[in-house]
């Protein structure tokens, strides 16, 4: 999540706080404080429930005061959305961690922790096991209505797409700070699988962080079965993230509850808090098709070195989505303008499943290019397929021959 000057005034303006942020540095300030109360000792959910949230607040990090917000809208949403289980597990900027349970409206603490490194992939395994655990052991949800539930997991945080730094490989989500760690994307893989296999199949993934949007992430998501749905954005989140206060009408089916979070998200970010803002809905074989129609066209590019890499080069420098991520490109711009100048057919319309954006250089997805000389290094694992599985696509190959190129013409 990125918060932009715009964005602080107009909420100075709307809900009258007192604070201030950038976009390396954000605060806020909360006085109502949500506070979850002690669980009955005879409260259980033996009665039937229509589905389980599990939200992973990774926020021992500067976005750490705006969890509160986001439990409010929860709570908000839980008196709509009535027997509908939103188990909360919240590391922040305090010295203890703790799971709750945000149920019709009334928030209960279900444990406290220590401090807890929420950006260690162990830990998003042992929280999602211990909440099935505590659920069927003390709240008496049977393993039957457990497993036929739907079940919902957002993970909240920083995001950075899959994106290589020689000092810290991998980076990915889960930024934090006290431990100064972060859950790469081969560990979230791992962490998904193991939720998948021994808590509960995954009905959709919800990103609500910055940059998830991005081709090579969700190729490793989704040729890993790990769900048919992924919620994220391709673009910067405000610091605000997602509107939670959504009522669902038909809980069961993850493309309705994608497509609410998608319009809930749009709606508060035109007519709330006005922002940029981008946000989508990704469907497997939806995805899978677009990204092999990429790869089928990355061998024009191949085709047709050298010419390709200056003209690719130029449009990654047009569309890239900022110059803090100049490396990360909008994949549809960055092909259908490469494609009308080499002279070849790209023609892809219904890309992502669904999708809101007030930007007129997003369109989906971003893919990655290393579009300066001081992206090369990054670029490592482009060809190295125990790092990224998209090493073994043509549009890789592509990669590793443009920099080659680069190299080479850089030493004559």
């Amino acid at each position: 999540m990125k918060r932009n000057l715009l964005d602080v005034f107009l909420v100075l303006i709307s809900i009258g706080f007192i604070g201030c942020s950038s976009s390396n540095k954000a605060t806020f300030s909360d006085n109502n404080e949500i506070k979850f109360i002690s669980m009955p000792d005879d409260f259980n959910l033996t009665k039937k429930i229509k589905g389980i949230f599990f939200l992973y607040f990774a926020a021992d990090n500067n976005l750490s005061n705006y969890v509160n917000q986001d439990l409010k809208e929860i709570i908000k949403a839980s008196k709509k959305n009535l027997n509908l289980a939103y188990f909360i597990f919240i590391d922040d900027k305090s010295n203890e961690s703790k799971v709750g349970l945000i149920f019709n409206g009334t928030p209960y603490l279900v444990k406290t922790f220590e401090e807890i490194n929420s950006g260690d992939y162990k830990t998003l395994e042992n929280m999602a096991e211990f909440i099935k655990t505590y659920s069927i052991n003390n709240l008496k949800i049977s393993e039957k209505l457990w497993n036929n539930a739907p079940f919902y997991l957002i993970i909240w945080n920083h995001g950075d797409a899959w994106t290589y730094y020689p000092k810290n490989k991998l980076k990915a989500i889960a930024s934090d700070e006290t431990s100064k760690s972060k859950i790469n994307i081969n560990e979230l893989i791992k962490a998904l699988r193991y939720i998948n296999k021994n808590v509960h199949k995954i009905t959709f993934l919800g990103f609500d962080a910055c940059l998830m949007g991005n081709i090579e992430t969700l190729y490793s998501i989704f040729i890993n079965n790990i769900t048919k749905y992924v919620i994220a954005s391709e673009y910067y989140e405000p610091a605000y993230g997602w509107n939670y206060n959504i009522y669902f009408e038909n809980i069961s089916d993850p493309y309705l509850v994608g497509k609410n979070i998608v319009d809930a998200y749009a709606y508060y970010y035109e007519n709330v808090v006005p922002s940029n803002y981008s946000l989508a809905l990704y469907e497997k074989e939806n995805t899978l098709s677009y990204i092999n129609y990429i790869d089928k066209k990355a061998l024009e590019l191949i085709n047709d070195e050298p010419n390709s890499f200056d003209i690719v080069k130029n449009y990654a420098l047009t569309y890239k989505i900022d110059y803090d991520y100049s490396y990360l490109v909008d994949s549809y711009l960055l092909f259908n303008n490469t494609a009308k100048d080499l002279g070849f057919n790209f023609k892809y319309t219904n890309f992502p499943t669904y999708f809101k954006t007030n930007l007129e250089n997003i369109k989906g997805a971003t893919i990655g290019f290393p579009t300066y000389p001081s992206n090369l290094e990054q670029f490592n694992y482009y060809i190295d397929s125990t790092i990224n599985p998209f090493a073994n696509t043509n549009y890789a190959k592509f990669i590793k021959d443009y920099i080659s190129y680069i190299i080479n013409s850089t030493l004559n």
